[in-house]
């Protein structure tokens, strides 16, 4: 009987790992103000690619912080409209939050939308925002955030993030923003709020610098002060 000797089999070549390829492409944002705010956000992404091996895409994974006094439960999760268990992390001053995806391929759209309340404090507004691992492109604002404050009130004070636009008697503020912040800030109260607001303070304070600054080059140039008269010699 012959025996093959000196002929090995090469092993099969492992698929080399790689991560998801994910684009955060829109996202819109409601927020009902009050004692005990409501939350609810759609995201959607663009899957160029959902990666392979232990690195695959099964979940878009996020964080939301944590703050004294406002306290976040009733979270609710859906993936393209079908109800899934969010995997939730709870640490000090954050928590992570997964949203379980499937059967997503090469080139899909997914749809990830929460719902969940935050308890604050009354006529003050803390409620953080779900910030996905998945970044946007950072070109665009596709970021669309809307607060409905109680029926009656207005923001008194400085907001976070700076308010683009305000409508229905100042109870309702609109943000474009290109990225999701991690958390929308307002006070607000009956009436209208105090006129001097950080914001207008700081534009009251750089409108002042910049005509200081053109009063005294037209000063200078029409030779009122400094050295640029001249005197006339009989």
């Amino acid at each position: 009987m012959a025996v093959l000797t000196g002929l090995s089999v090469a092993p099969a070549t492992a698929q080399e790992e790689s991560s998801p390829d994910v684009t955060l492409a829109t996202a819109s944002i409601d927020i009902d103000a009050g004692e005990s705010s409501v939350v609810t956000a759609q995201y959607t992404f663009d899957v160029e690619s959902t990666g392979n091996g232990e690195s695959s895409l099964s979940a878009v994974e996020g964080t939301m912080w944590l703050f004294p006094d406002h306290r976040i439960g009733d979270v609710s999760a859906t993936v393209n409209g079908n109800e899934v268990s969010p995997d939730v992390t709870r640490h000090d001053r954050y928590m992570d939050l997964a949203v379980p995806v499937e059967s997503v391929s090469d080139g899909d759209r997914v749809t990830v939308a929460l719902e969940y309340t935050v308890q604050g404090i009354a006529n003050k507004l803390k409620a953080p925002i779900w910030v996905p691992s998945f970044e946007t492109a950072g070109t665009d604002r596709n970021i669309d955030m809307t607060v409905m404050l109680p029926e009656g009130t207005q923001v008194h004070g400085a907001s976070f993030p700076k308010v683009n636009a305000q409508s229905n008697g100042g109870s309702t503020l609109q943000f474009d923003l290109v990225h999701v912040p991690g958390f929308v800030s307002v006070t607000y109260g009956d009436g209208a709020g105090s006129f001097f607001t950080i914001d207008t303070i700081a534009t009251i304070v750089g409108l002042t610098l910049i005509g200081g600054f053109l009063g005294l080059w037209l000063a200078y140039t029409r030779g009122l002060i400094g050295n640029r008269r001249e005197t006339n010699v009989a």
